[in-house]
């Protein structure tokens, strides 16, 4: 059952919630009798539904899950999910409750470090607290983290998480900047935020995804923080001729050099958008451009289009970057450049 667990939670980090549920499933059925193993696979049941949306029954899940691991005695096990309960609060914007969650996680824990998991609940924590702008307890709370995390190199998506995190403390500096009447240090945190959003692995996992959840939730809510007046004309945007790079509307500098189907999905639009103004690219061709000669299912290749288009969205591109009926282009009265 141990095995069957694990192999269950691989398919889930992998994204194939499918294959996963109905391993977990199996392991409910079949009343083992082991009581850490029921509780954990409960556990990767709440991480599942948590991922697809379903928050409140997420939160409802992870409770029970703490409360009976905390019984049994396995107060580590208990602390992950602990953790995990406070991913969902703060997902659902309870703050107070999140901050509770992350704390005990963090006493559960008890001081000696636990493979990186306690590094990355306090990335969690930090970056509730940046979000209500307690910036010096944020900062405080990252440095743990990653002190923790440089003796677990292993743990590349804890630190993958905890990078992005960080970008909350960058969108904080940025509006305490803007109070100081700083447009220009503002501008710059804001592009640092985005910059971390854009070196976010192309291979994600689920604490990597509630952190990109969370930062593209924040960007959503910030308010635009532009160095120039609002009756400035926009900058033209500008295309790497390789398309690591790129300058938003906005005059800042997104560096994508290793995100490789964002690369090419952006260089095909500018291209498109230069040599024909106002005609979309179809999306098989953005699929097929981005992920030649790879092995995808038509909803897998939608999703992932889906999903590098929301990216490119959120690195700043969301004001020229239109969508017609199965195609995507660049906004034909923009000011587009290729260099």
């Amino acid at each position: 059952m141990k095995a069957l667990s694990c192999l269950a939670m691989t398919h889930m980090e992998r994204g194939a919630v499918e294959v996963a549920e109905q391993l977990l499933e199996e392991i409910a059925e079949y009343k083992s009798g082991n009581r850490l193993i029921e509780c954990l696979a409960a556990g990767y049941r709440a991480v599942m539904h948590q991922e697809r949306g379903d928050l409140a029954g997420a939160r409802a899940r992870y409770e029970r899950v703490v409360r009976d691991l905390s019984t049994l005695g396995y107060a580590r096990n208990a602390a992950v999910f602990a953790g995990y309960l406070g991913t969902c609060q703060h997902e659902l914007g309870h703050i107070d409750a999140a901050r509770a969650s992350y704390e005990h996680a963090l006493v559960l824990f008890g001081g000696p470090r636990s493979a990186g998991h306690d590094a990355l609940v306090q990335g969690c924590l930090g970056a509730l607290e940046a979000t209500v702008d307690r910036i010096q307890r944020a900062r405080e709370l990252f440095e743990a983290a990653e002190a923790t995390l440089k003796s677990f190199p292993e743990q590349r998506f804890y630190l993958a998480a905890t990078n992005l995190h960080r970008a909350h403390l960058e969108l904080a500096l940025a509006r305490a900047a803007l109070r100081d009447g700083d447009t220009q240090a503002a501008a710059n945190h804001r592009r640092a935020a985005r910059q971390r959003m854009a070196d976010a692995p192309e291979q994600t996992q689920s604490d990597v995804r509630f952190a990109l959840r969370m930062v593209y939730a924040a960007f959503d809510a910030e308010p635009a923080m532009l160095s120039r007046s609002k009756a400035t004309k926009r900058a033209p945007v500008v295309v790497a001729s390789d398309g690591a790079w790129f300058q938003t509307p906005d005059g800042e500098i997104v560096e994508i050099r290793r995100r490789t189907p964002l690369r090419r999905i952006l260089l095909r639009l500018a291209e498109e958008r230069r040599a024909h103004p106002g005609r979309g690219v179809p999306a098989s061709a953005l699929i097929e451009t981005a992920w030649s000669g790879e092995s995808l299912t038509d909803d897998v290749a939608v999703n992932r289009l889906r999903v590098a288009l929301s990216t490119l969205r959120k690195l700043g591109l969301a004001s020229v970057l239109l969508t017609r009926p199965g195609a995507y282009l660049f906004d034909p009265e923009l000011e587009l450049e290729l260099e």
